[in-house]
Formats: structure tokens, C-alpha cells, sequence
């Protein structure tokens, strides 16, 4: 998990040297508009539904599983592994890798937005980073063993007390 923290963190240091910025731009109303609003899209989108609901929980448990069965492969592939690159179902394995080269996709054509559209959809990203590192860093810490939370639907349900069916 410090390894995913790590690099995300990483990520929103640079966006955030970029859309500082944003400050020495004539901003008019549109402009505002769209930082606002993509803002609260992405903080929505990206932390709440992808992050919250669905990246935490898994990286927390896969956490857990690499504490309780640390095998050389999930300790040296560690971020990897809480990702879900490998070690889950092919649908998760296609879905991760799918996004991650969208990602990558994203950050090559972003770069070629003029200013101060650039420095707008830095801070956005910035800004839902920072949040889903905090998401993903609370899910750690509550998920615990016994803690009574449910995993994700790719590993089985032994260690919760709910029943998350």
C-alpha cells in the first residue's frame, strides 16, 4: 500500500507545481466554471465511486493478504498485487490494465492543451488524487482483521463477519 501511496502522492506533487499556475492566468467565467465543476466531476467520479468504492477496499485487502501470506512474488510486486495486476480474475486484470493505459493516454494529450486549460485539468486531478490517497489510506487503516468489512467481490468473504453476498 506505501508503494501505491507513494506513487500517487508523487502524482499529485507534480500536478500541483503545474496548476499553481492557474494563478498567473486571466481567468474569465468559463474558466472558473470548468475548474469548479471538473473539479467536483472528478472528485466524484475518480475519488468517491473508483477510489472509495472500489480501488481502497481492494488494495486494503490485498494488503492483508500479502501480511498474512507473504510470498515472494506479492512482496517484491507488492503495488502490483494491491492493484490487482495479477493474482484476480481475468476481468479485473483487462479492467486494470484497460485503465491504466487510458491513463496514460490522458496524461500524453494533456499535455498538449493550451494554458490555462492545462493548468485547470491539473488541479482537478490534483485535487481527486490527494482525496482517493486519503480514501485509499483510511480504508487501510479500518481494514483491518475482525474489523467486520466486507472485501471485494474478487476474494472470498472468510474474514468478515457480514455477509457480503
Amino acid at each position: 500500500m506505501g508503494g501505491i501511496l507513494a506513487v500517487i502522492g508523487f502524482a499529485v506533487f507534480r500536478l500541483a507545481i503545474r496548476a499553481r499556475y492557474i494563478s498567473t492566468y486571466e481567468l474569465v467565467w468559463y474558466h472558473w466554471v470548468v475548474l469548479v465543476i471538473g473539479t467536483l466531476i472528478l472528485v466524484y467520479v475518480k475519488s468517491y465511486r473508483a477510489f472509495l468504492l472500489k480501488l481502497a477496499p481492494r488494495i486494503a485487502t490485498r494488503a492483508r493478504d500479502i501480511r498474512a501470506d507473504p510470498k515472494p512474488a506479492k512482496v517484491i510486486f507488492a503495488p502490483f498485487y494491491c492493484m490487482g495486476f495479477f493474482g484476480s480474475g481475468r476481468p479485473t486484470q483487462v479492467r486494470i490494465v484497460s485503465i491504466t493505459l487510458a491513463m496514460v493516454a490522458l496524461i500524453i494529450v494533456v499535455r498538449y492543451l493550451p494554458e490555462p486549460w492545462c493548468a485547470i485539468l491539473d488541479f482537478c486531478i490534483a485535487v481527486a488524487l490527494a482525496l482517493g490517497s486519503y480514501f485509499i489510506l483510511m480504508e487501510s487503516l479500518r481494514h483491518t482483521p475482525g474489523a467486520g468489512h466486507c472485501p471485494p467481490p474478487e476474494k472470498p468473504c472468510s474474514t468478515c463477519s457480514k455477509d457480503c453476498s
